[in-house]
């Protein structure tokens, strides 16, 4: 084979066409969506609870020896950006 020449491709199996979908297997399918749903509905809410709560908790600078808490929002974002050692970096 010389540089010049170019490999020859192998034709590809024409690949048939995809049946079409049976009342049957249609019915079947949102059964199981239907059977699915409530477990993966939990799993997002026992996932996605503890993320919220910490996010909230995050805005908050709370005490627990002197059950005082103060709303911070940003404020302590501003304050780690804004800090030397994390301009520095």
């Amino acid at each position: 084979m010389s540089a010049t020449d170019t490999p020859r491709r192998r034709a590809e199996p024409k690949r048939a066409a995809k049946p079409a979908a049976t009342e049957r297997s249609v019915a079947e399918n949102r059964l199981g969506l239907r059977l699915v749903a409530p477990a993966v509905i939990l799993m997002l809410l026992v996932t996605a609870w503890p993320m919220i709560q910490a996010l909230w908790l995050s805005l908050f600078r709370y005490r627990l020896t002197a059950h005082v808490s103060t709303f911070l929002f940003c404020l302590k974002g501003l304050y780690i950006i804004s800090s030397c050692s994390f301009v520095d970096i």
